[in-house]
């Protein structure tokens, strides 16, 4: 069989003997396509992969973003909420503390109360009359040593003035004839008391020791009598001259 000339082939033969390339040679305008068509679709291929990686670039960038967000978020809660437990627990901290309840007694209300300021106790006071400075605290409760929590009441006894009443400053008693010692008459009002028994004549002086004659009869009876004088413009010292049966006499101030 003849052998068919390359010029006149519809397509390229099998390669052999060179002659690909003399096809090639003789079909310059369709290799040229051909070249440009297979570069096409390799830069189009190369496109839409770029393309392609790109928004997946772009997706996992959103996503770490979002990710940072919500870890801050997070870290921002973490916080606000160990701050509201730190409150609480100090909070805790504060209502079960406890103290030693120190020796109230001697002191003032005022300054109890500052002693029992860092446990925050609350205070009641009682008011006793007593010879102590008024406003001094003369007892408590709970007792000094004693524990006592946060919040808790402290009881204060606190001296006030005693009632005014007639109080004895000086007594002498005894039978017939005597002197008494000395003692002091305070300003303001005072009387003196007494009692005789007997059917002899009961006397009784209140003297001057300075001024023998500055002197004050308060008793000149027979008998059994008893009663009450009141005596002024004689403070100083004194003393009394008693004479009777069997007496008692009490010199008292209004105090």
């Amino acid at each position: 069989m003849a052998e068919i000339p390359v010029e006149l082939a519809d397509h390229p033969p099998a390669r052999r003997d060179g002659r690909l390339t003399a096809w090639i040679r003789r079909r310059p305008r369709l290799a040229v396509w051909t070249a440009a068509g297979a570069a096409f679709l390799v830069g189009a291929g190369v496109g839409a992969a770029g393309a392609a990686n790109q928004e997946e670039i772009d997706r996992l960038e959103e996503e770490l973003a979002r990710a940072e967000q919500q870890r801050d978020q997070a870290r921002d809660r973490a916080a606000t909420a160990q701050e509201r437990l730190d409150a609480a627990n100090e909070r805790i901290g504060e209502l079960t503390a406890q103290g030693e309840v120190p020796d109230f007694t001697g002191r003032t209300v005022g300054e109890a109360k500052q002693l029992g300021e860092a446990y925050q106790w609350r205070f009641r006071t009682v008011r006793r009359p007593s010879d102590e400075r008024p406003g001094t605290v003369i007892a408590q409760q709970p007792a000094e040593g004693r524990t006592l929590e946060r919040g808790r009441s402290v009881t204060l006894v606190v001296a006030a003035p005693r009632p005014k009443s007639w109080k004895t400053i000086f007594s002498l008693s005894g039978a017939g004839s005597k002197r008494s010692d000395e003692f002091e008459i305070p300003p303001g009002k005072v009387r003196i008391r007494y009692s005789f028994s007997g059917n002899t004549n009961a006397i009784l002086y209140l003297k001057d020791p300075e001024d023998e004659l500055n002197s004050e009869l308060l008793l000149n009876e027979i008998g059994n009598f008893s009663d009450t004088t009141r005596v002024y413009g004689h403070e100083g010292t004194r003393y009394l001259e008693v004479d009777g049966g069997t007496w008692n006499v009490e010199v008292q101030a209004y105090k």
